[in-house]
């Protein structure tokens, strides 16, 4: 059964958990601004979500901005599931029904309770005042598209071992944070989640994480990921190009 959003007592300006947005607004324009980009947020607990009912709660061109923690999206064709991560900073659309040749199903999960914000009527309003508000959207939208794109080159990679390792690290661009014993990836990863993050089963996952481990390239902490700085050199000069080139 699919998680419920739970609307926070209070709505928020848009400018004070994205400061981004108020790049392009001039100082004489931030009061009205600031009333006009007032957006309604949304708790998601931990698990699936129906995304396609949030948005339609609130028109069907409302955007979630991910303000906290983690979603995923899950694409199961025949017997595979694939995931996405979204992080802090990120747009989520609902996806439009069209033709597919290849019959595709998409979900939503919550790897942990995670706050949004719903950028809707009054948002596309606002950014019809300011264009700089849809651009900054669109930006972000091919950044995401990109970090896609570089999942995708990471599942070429022909070693799981190196898929881990790499996605591991793909993920610290948008979660991780330096520490003194290296680079923290604050996400309770299952090794089934991560195999369906690297295209792999679960059993090789858990034998390419055991190797990771005994290296100290990649180890298992209470907050998620420990990488040890400089272990994504133990990719091969091949694998980082094949990364790199995407």
């Amino acid at each position: 059964m699919a998680a419920r959003f739970t609307s926070d007592a209070r709505t928020i300006c848009l400018l004070d958990v994205d400061p981004a947005f108020a790049q392009d607004i001039q100082d004489a324009e931030m009061p009205q601004a600031r009333r006009a980009l007032v957006v309604p947020t949304a708790r998601v607990p931990s698990g699936r979500f129906d995304l396609k009912g949030v948005a339609a709660r609130h028109g069907d061109s409302a955007l979630l901005l991910v303000l906290t923690g983690a979603v995923a999206r899950d694409v199961r064709v025949l017997d595979r599931t694939t995931t996405q991560l979204f992080g802090p900073g990120d747009v989520l659309a609902a996806e439009r029904p069209h033709a597919e040749c290849l019959s595709s199903q998409v979900g939503y999960h919550a790897e942990q309770p995670s706050r949004v914000a719903l950028l809707d009527a009054r948002f596309h309003a606002a950014a019809r005042v300011w264009p700089a508000l849809s651009t900054l959207v669109q930006q972000r939208l091919v950044a995401q598209s990109r970090r896609l794109a570089v999942q995708a080159a990471i599942l070429a990679l022909p070693r799981v071992e190196s898929r881990v390792l790499a996605i591991l690290w793909h993920l610290a661009e948008v979660f991780g944070s330096v520490r003194p014993e290296g680079v923290l990836v604050p996400l309770q990863l299952t090794h089934e989640r991560l195999g369906r993050l690297v295209g792999a089963q679960r059993p090789t996952v858990t034998l390419a994480l055991r190797r990771l481990g005994e290296a100290g390239d990649a180890v298992r902490v209470p907050d998620g990921w420990m990488l040890k700085s400089g272990s994504a050199d133990q990719l091969t000069t091949e694998e980082r190009v094949l990364v790199a080139a995407n």
